[in-house]
């Protein structure tokens, strides 16, 4: 009996020159697992509103009428869309391993490209950052400014002091 062996992964680029991949290409890499994280995450929150809704409908149901065999339809519903939603998430998991081969192709194959992609995402990142901070900044100067203006509203004026005196 013969063995098998894995199949070899190696990444092609299909735009560019051979054996070069364009800085998007490998940037669609690397994002990869990220991007790939968040659509699981997607899947979970699905999974979840799916079943919240499903309770919704026949709590609601349940409400106006006794139980009907209408409720199954909906369960069965339920369930199809349940193990669709479960499917896309495990296939999605099956992935990982697989754009973890394509980055530790790049690290070897495309290694300087591969580098300067990192630092432009790097220094993107740090933009971004910074602009977060700068928006941070402008709410904690608004806070304080809505803050003093409040506390002078709240202070019992002249008059006020007087009369209680």
């Amino acid at each position: 009996m013969a063995t098998q062996t894995a199949p070899t992964l190696t990444v092609v680029p299909p735009l560019g020159t051979p054996g070069q991949m364009t800085p998007v290409q490998i940037k669609n890499i690397i994002t990869g697992p990220e991007i790939l994280d968040d659509i699981i995450a997607n899947l979970k929150t699905e999974e979840d509103k799916a079943e919240d809704e499903f309770y919704k409908s026949l709590a609601n149901d349940l409400a106006t009428a006794p139980l009907k065999v209408q409720a199954i339809d909906k369960y069965e519903t339920f369930q199809a869309k349940k193990k669709a939603l479960l499917a896309k998430e495990e296939a999605a998991n099956e992935l990982e391993p697989f754009l973890q081969r394509l980055i530790d192709e790049l690290k070897v194959r495309e290694r300087p490209a591969l580098i300067a992609v990192i630092r432009d995402e790097l220094a993107r990142l740090q933009a971004e950052a910074e602009s977060e901070k700068d928006k941070v900044e402008v709410i904690e100067d608004q806070k304080k400014r809505l803050t003093k203006l409040r506390d002078e509203l709240e202070k019992p004026t002249s008059a006020t002091k007087s009369k209680k005196q």
